[in-house]
């Protein structure tokens, strides 16, 4: 089994102009393909073609990369159990975990997507505890962007994995994503963190698969933790030579199937 932990769905009126510019320097065809694979049946399509059996798809909600509503995303995916939702909030608005209720009690969601270097502020906000606390009774994933962004408009310093320890300390039982593993500059931070709260993950989302054993030299110290992603589609490599590099790295085989699929299987319950 393999599950890309970390794509997004949507459609060019979704997102910000320079976002787009930005995907189409990485893939010149990105408006046309996006345009064409949108549809849940030929997305599953082209998954199953790359290799990927299941796939995360992510809600955006940020001035900088623009908004792909929750509601498109669980319209998407519904239906299909091949793809998992995660929806994604606006952490400057009141009342969210009231918000969101519905949608959980209605929907078929694995998470939710937050974007602290789109969004400006801090995970550990006080604010913010109540709605962790709603995801966590309610068994949900929650994900941060951590690390840097090319995207005109991040600030990085909202992205240091060091913000999330306390959320994984004081909510025990929630789960918790740091996406691109803290990309490039707290690798070895989001490793260490990982490692140390057992409800603590980290994502591979825009991580050079080639250099995974340069990053994290002890890598297999912490296959458990460790979650495979694309990022798609900010991926100008075919998805399937992302899986075949990591297939081809020098780690015993158990270790490559929890890196690719088993890890997050068990996370979503699969």
């Amino acid at each position: 089994m393999v599950v890309d932990f970390h794509t997004h769905v949507g459609h060019r009126r979704f997102w910000n102009p320079q976002i787009v510019e930005e995907f189409t320097k990485l893939r010149p065809s990105f408006v046309e393909s996006m345009e064409t694979l949108m549809t849940p049946e030929n997305l599953i399509g082209f998954f199953k073609g790359q290799g990927i059996d299941y796939a995360v798809c992510i809600a955006d909600n940020s001035e900088v990369t623009g908004c792909v509503p929750n509601d498109f995303v669980l319209d998407f995916c519904k239906g299909h159990p091949e793809l998992i939702p995660f929806c994604s909030v606006n952490p400057h608005e009141p009342d969210i975990t009231e918000t969101m209720v519905p949608y959980v009690q209605r929907h078929r969601i694995g998470g939710f997507k937050f974007f602290p270097t789109y969004q400006y502020f801090y995970p550990n906000d006080r604010k913010l505890y109540p709605f962790y606390e709603f995801l966590e009774s309610s068994d949900k994933v929650v994900m941060f962007h951590t690390g840097t962004s090319n995207f005109p408009g991040a600030k990085t310093l909202y992205g240091d994995p060091l913000y999330i320890e306390e959320i994984a300390v004081d909510f025990p039982r929630l789960q918790v994503v740091m996406a691109h593993s803290g990309r490039p500059f707290w690798y070895d931070k989001a490793f260490y963190l990982s490692r140390l709260h057992k409800n603590l993950y980290m994502d591979l989302a825009g991580v050079p698969p080639q250099n995974l054993l340069s990053y994290f030299p002890k890598l297999e110290s912490n296959v458990d933790k460790i979650l495979f992603g694309t990022d798609f589609p900010a991926q100008p490599k075919p998805l399937s030579s992302l899986i075949g590099i990591i297939e081809g790295l020098p780690l015993r085989p158990e270790s490559i199937e929890k890196i690719l699929g088993e890890n997050a299987r068990r996370l979503l319950k699969l």
